[in-house]
């Protein structure tokens, strides 16, 4: 203890053997072998490094470089993008759908790499994963059976979509003479009416182009 008015300390106990200082025996720890499958294994769970990270969206997934940073700046969004990323055919359209989402990381992995297929084979429009998550957030269910329940499927039928086109030009005379005068913005016009015939089930890229064909002929 410290004596203020002698300014000096005095020892209150002594510690002389290993009594006083209540050692207990640690038996030694038993040898860990790691083969090289272990290092191996070990080594594949540790997560690349933001940087790394940074240089494989860019250079192997072929993201610009602002999409790439947004998603590395946040972890959990980046876990989530890198354990989808390798099931899908387009990683920047995987990364565009789940940027568009506010509440990204609420949706599992498979998930986004279902709707990212989806859109990419033509199955689904890029509107329709919106509806799509809303409605798995309500009530999950399989993305496919929500396709067909919400009547999202992409229209196949290319004689149906004839069909449709063909009365949208003909219930649409002044849309047809714009564009014939050279308003390109007037196939916007005939195209959202192709839209709302086949309740957005359309492909607009398919869709426009047939319109422009069919418009060229008249």
């Amino acid at each position: 203890r410290y004596d203020p008015e002698k300014d000096k300390t005095y020892s209150m106990r002594v510690k002389e053997n290993a009594n006083d200082y209540r050692y207990f025996p640690d038996p030694d720890l038993v040898p860990i072998i790691l083969t090289d499958e272990d290092h191996a294994r070990l080594r594949a769970m540790i997560p690349d490094l933001p940087e790394e990270r940074l240089a494989k969206y860019i250079n192997e997934y072929k993201l610009p470089e602002a999409t790439a940073k947004t998603l590395c700046d946040e972890p959990k969004l980046a876990n989530l993008y890198q354990a989808a990323a390798d099931a899908v055919k387009q990683p920047k359209l995987l990364a565009n759908l789940m940027l568009a989402d506010a509440d990204a990381v609420s949706i599992p992995a498979e998930v986004w790499a279902e709707l990212t297929n989806l859109c990419a084979d033509g199955k689904i429009n890029r509107s329709a994963p919106a509806k799509l998550l809303e409605v798995y957030r309500e009530k999950g269910g399989e993305i496919t059976a929500l396709v067909k329940e919400l009547g999202l499927e992409q229209v196949q039928d290319t004689g149906l979509l004839n069909a449709v086109a063909d009365e949208v030009i003909a219930a649409n005379p002044k849309a047809v003479a714009d564009y014939k005068a050279g308003k390109e913005a007037a196939i916007k016009a005939l195209m959202g009416q192709v839209m709302k015939r086949t309740k957005g089930a359309a492909n607009p890229q398919e869709a426009t182009e047939l319109l422009k064909e069919k418009l060229a002929k008249l």
